[in-house]
């Protein structure tokens, strides 16, 4: 939750359907009741629809939502009903509208906000823009409880607002709104009656379905909004050992801030500080990567979070850490680089996980599985095979070994070799179906011996026999 924010008096936000004028759907006020709009007034809320105005063909239907209907406009089909939220903290008020077309037809409409906006008894308020249209801000400077009070409102690109696509501020000169004036200069206003308007303009809504549009309303004193993060969408991290890697975004509304990044794990309260980010030399927004230690645990809480200069945080994100850790593979005996046509090669690997695996070899475009086996108090298993290179021609080969736990993570290890042609015969010895070696030869008998080479190419060769200690 974000913290209050707040430097002396509280100012707990709250909303309210007393509202200074009849047409108005709801108002807000703050500490005991200090105001939020002129005289409070409140909020006008309308919705205009494509349906063309019986008594103005000129005009279309323009309904306004009152506060003694509870905000709630019910016309043409469609239902628009405010609700509040404020679980970013008590002086954080999230305006949310959810249309509903209960009809047939699709409609194409235009919501529209206005009020006239006051600062407890400072109705001349300097208004000022926030960065790139998100919003403006304004800061009470009279005398009194309300000095330093600051009203924000934050209506585009931030806190998963919905996007407006007018915002207009200026003198007050009527009490008529215009739904959809919009500013192209967002230039600071100083020492005037202000007023605001925002609008979702030509949006359309299909038969039986809902939208909803929201804008972040903070009240303070000498109040600046926290920056805000965002991790990417990680359901569950999978882990390579225990280094875990974290992705996201932060940003900050204001030019001069100062942004930190931090992180807790687990059930210690030691924070982490990642990095800082300077606003006003790299930019409002950063994306973020980093990594931090996960075990031994398989399940643990990832806080993660930012603050400001002033220690100001933002809303802290959770993820529970789910450590599935990879199998491993390694081989207990060191494979053959080369070999010979006809040759059997031995391999033997030994495969690794913290609950059970799968063996899949992958040759020659063949795929051969082996049972899942269990593997007990990460012990490794030693799985042994042969290869057999005799229907193989000359050439570079490779053997692919993967292996696949119950959480279908993975670990692939490749082995090349390269099977050559014996271009060094070797001698095969013919010298009758019961003859072992060495030879027994009996005093005066004679030996035939007969030599085959496995290629077929001319050799020199010599024969040597070894008598009783002595070479002939």
């Amino acid at each position: 939750m974000l913290p209050l924010l707040l430097l002396g008096a509280k100012a707990a936000l709250f909303q309210t359907w007393e509202v200074g004028k009849s047409d108005r759907a709801f108002d807000f006020r703050y500490r005991n009741n200090s105001r939020t709009t002129y005289q409070n007034y409140g909020w006008r809320v309308q919705l205009r629809t494509n349906t063309t105005n019986p008594n103005d063909s000129n005009s279309n239907m323009t309904y306004t939502a009152l506060a003694k209907n509870k905000g709630i406009i019910e016309e043409e089909g469609l239902k628009l009903e405010p609700r509040f939220d404020q679980s970013l903290g008590e002086n954080y008020m999230r305006i949310i509208f959810d249309l509903t077309n209960n009809g047939d037809e699709a409609k194409i409409f235009d919501l529209g906000i206005y009020a006239d906006i006051s600062i407890g008894e400072d109705d001349k308020a300097t208004v000022k823009a926030l960065t790139n249209g998100i919003g403006f801000t304004m800061e009470s400077t009279i005398e009194g409880v309300e000095k330093g009070d600051v009203i924000t409102l934050l209506v585009r690109d931030r806190y998963d607002v919905t996007n407006v696509d007018c915002l207009y501020y200026g003198k007050y000169d009527s009490d008529n709104s215009l739904i959809g004036r919009n500013m192209e200069e967002l230039n600071p206003l100083v020492g005037v009656d202000s007023i605001f308007e925002i609008g979702w303009i030509n949006r359309e809504i299909l038969p039986h379905s809902k939208q909803s549009f929201n804008v972040l309303l903070v009240i303070g004193k000498y109040t600046r909004i926290p920056p805000i993060i965002k991790l990417d969408d990680l359901e569950t991290f999978r882990i390579k050992g225990d280094t875990v890697t974290v992705t996201g975004e932060y940003s900050s509304i204001y030019n001069d801030s100062i942004i930190t990044l931090k992180y807790k794990y687990g059930d210690t309260d030691t924070e982490h500080t990642v990095e800082q980010h300077s606003v006003k030399e790299n930019g409002s927004q950063k994306h973020f990567s980093f990594d931090f230690i996960a075990g031994p645990e398989r399940t643990k809480n990832l806080i993660v979070w930012v603050e400001d200069e002033d220690h100001r945080k933002s809303k802290e994100v959770s993820k529970e850490i789910t450590a599935n850790v990879l199998p491993t593979i390694s081989f207990a005996k060191e494979p053959v680089k080369t070999c010979l046509i006809g040759d059997e090669i031995p391999f033997e690997i030994q495969v690794n996980d913290d609950k059970s695996a799968k063996i899949t070899y992958e040759f020659g475009g063949k795929k051969f599985e082996e049972e899942k086996f269990t593997i007990l108090e990460n012990t490794p298993q030693t799985k042994k095979f042969t290869l057999n290179t005799k229907e193989l021609d000359e050439g570079k080969y490779k053997l692919a070994i993967t292996a696949v736990d119950n959480d279908n993570c993975k670990c692939k290890s490749d082995i090349s070799f390269e099977i050559q042609v014996n271009n060094h015969p070797r001698p095969i010895f013919e010298s009758g179906p019961n003859v072992t070696y060495p030879l027994k030869i009996e005093p005066g008998s004679q030996v035939s011996i007969s030599m085959k080479v496995k290629n077929p190419s001319t050799i020199n060769y010599t024969f040597k026999a070894e008598i009783n200690g002595e070479i002939y």
